[in-house]
């Protein structure tokens, strides 16, 4: 072969060689692009799916709730009697201390909230209160277990007793907590 031929043939190689490069750096950045938008296209049906099981979820609960009604719904009347409202709160509190008194001890109740609260964890209103309540701890052990069984829903938030609470001996209970009306 001559030179001409040898330089020739080389270039003819080193094009060749160049242009396979140039395809194959091409062929990367596509395929590179590619992934990157399957994997996008992954994500999102992932997401997708993801609100249509939650979606699912939903529509089956309204249906079990939508079923549910009709075994509840003549249940309905005694739950709206649950709550006082406004105009008989002070009726309630009436109650309260008649219940007390009922059982044996003394009480003295304070409306503790200058106006009406809602409730975050079950979205009700109510007015926060301190009850003071003399007795022993058989008094004090009927008063809460008649106050829980009563017909308003009242919530305990803490309470101490001072003194010997033994069944003769006189003690005194601090209750505060919350009376949830309408």
């Amino acid at each position: 072969m001559t030179t001409i031929d040898k330089k020739n043939f080389q270039k003819k190689i080193l094009s060749t060689v160049g242009i396979t490069f140039a395809v194959l750096a091409v062929f990367s950045i596509v395929i590179f692009f590619l992934i990157e938008y399957l994997d996008k296209s992954i994500v999102e049906i992932g997401k997708k799916q993801r609100l249509l099981s939650i979606a699912k979820a939903e529509r089956l609960s309204s249906v079990s709730l939508q079923n549910n009604f009709k075994k509840i719904e003549s249940f309905l009347p005694a739950l709206e009697g649950v709550f006082p409202n406004e105009d008989n709160l002070y009726n309630f509190i009436g109650q309260l201390e008649s219940l007390a008194i009922r059982n044996g001890n003394r009480i003295s109740i304070q409306i503790t909230s200058s106006k009406i609260a809602v409730d975050d964890a079950i979205g009700s209103n109510y007015v926060a209160f301190n009850a003071v309540v003399g007795g022993n701890y058989e008094s004090f052990k009927r008063y809460l277990k008649e106050l829980n069984a009563g017909r308003y829903f009242v919530k305990i938030d803490s309470f101490s007793i001072s003194g010997n609470p033994t069944i003769n001996n006189e003690s005194t209970m601090n209750l505060s907590g919350k009376i949830f009306i309408e």
